[in-house]
């Protein structure tokens, strides 16, 4: 699976903190605008635009308790 967090630079220093704290258990990877894959989250993001339906929410999402 795979999420996609937009962050704006100011917040740069806390993912770097979650990243470090939750190596174990999240792979973040971080793509910025200089990236060579970052065209690809611009087109996913036009595609989830364009085609909603497509799509889960996290309305769509049964937590277990």
């Amino acid at each position: 699976m795979q999420l996609t967090i937009e962050i704006r630079d100011s917040a740069i220093d806390k993912v770097n903190s979650l990243e470090s704290d939750m190596e174990k258990s999240l792979n973040i990877e971080i793509i910025d605008k200089n990236d060579e894959d970052y065209h690809y989250i611009i087109d996913g993001k036009k595609e989830r635009i364009a085609h909603p339906e497509n799509y889960g929410t996290m309305s769509d999402i049964k937590f277990s308790k």
